[in-house]
């Protein structure tokens, strides 16, 4: 979801330059059933309207996206057999004639449009990528109410005083595991941690840690089957919005 943060960062901060306004599409099922948009199920975002709101429009770039917007990027890439550039608007100019745009992509491509970054938007080319991501994030996306209050629900009943926190991610990018756990014990026994908070995606992990660390902390999840990759099988999960949350 990191890379669909990011890039939905980018589509903001183009609807704010052109003038258009901005739908973020979620509904190609990899976190929500049914296509169901999941984008509003775990954020507040004012300047986005409902997918509801796209017009019945052939005035539509990229042209591959006519009659084709109730599609997923993945899916549609698959069926045509076409590149990830040939799907997409470029952000390094406004001046297009067609109703709607189609912007996908893995991150947020500032890069595009730092053309544009001038006149009333000239404040952003003084800032650096990560300086205008967090600027969007703090300003237009921010998480559910209900998440966020889950978040401190989880935080304060199980964090301590000082909690080392531990991202692994498993199951579709190894890391050196074994590396990772000398690591934490160096850093576990330096500073002492009351409790280490271990998000991954392996059940595998979660277990080697255990073994590793009596005073490890993580949120009950549903894991995908040993050997297979959580991010590419979510319709084996059962509930991909609660799991997603935790």
């Amino acid at each position: 979801m990191g890379n669909r943060i990011l890039a939905a960062c980018g589509a903001i901060i183009y609807s704010e330059i052109s003038n258009r306004q901005l739908v973020i599409d979620w509904r190609d099922n990899t976190y929500c059933h049914d296509n169901i948009n999941s984008f509003p199920l775990f954020f507040n975002c004012p300047k986005t309207a409902s997918v509801e709101s796209i017009p019945d429009s052939k005035s539509v770039y990229p042209e591959i996206w006519i009659d084709k917007l109730n599609q997923s990027f993945g899916g549609l890439r698959k069926d045509l057999s076409i590149s990830d550039q040939s799907m997409s608007v470029e952000l390094s100019r406004t001046n297009y004639e067609s109703e709607i745009l189609v912007f996908c992509a893995y991150t947020h491509k500032i890069n595009q449009m730092r053309q544009l970054f001038h006149g009333k938007f000239d404040y952003l080319a003084k800032m650096d990528d990560r300086t205008i991501i967090k600027q969007v994030l703090n300003s237009h996306l921010s998480l559910k109410p209900e998440i966020v209050q889950s978040i401190e629900d989880f935080r304060s009943s199980y964090f301590g005083v000082n909690t080392l926190g531990v991202h692994v991610r498993y199951t579709d990018m190894k890391i050196p595991l074994d590396k990772l756990i000398t690591n934490t014990k160096k850093i576990n026994k330096n500073n002492k941690f009351n409790s280490i908070f271990l998000s991954t995606d392996s059940q595998e992990v979660v277990e080697k840690f255990q073994q590793e660390f009596p005073n490890i902390i993580t949120t009950t999840k549903w894991f995908p089957p040993s050997g297979e990759r959580m991010h590419q099988n979510w319709d084996q999960c059962p509930d991909c919005v609660q799991n997603e949350k935790h």
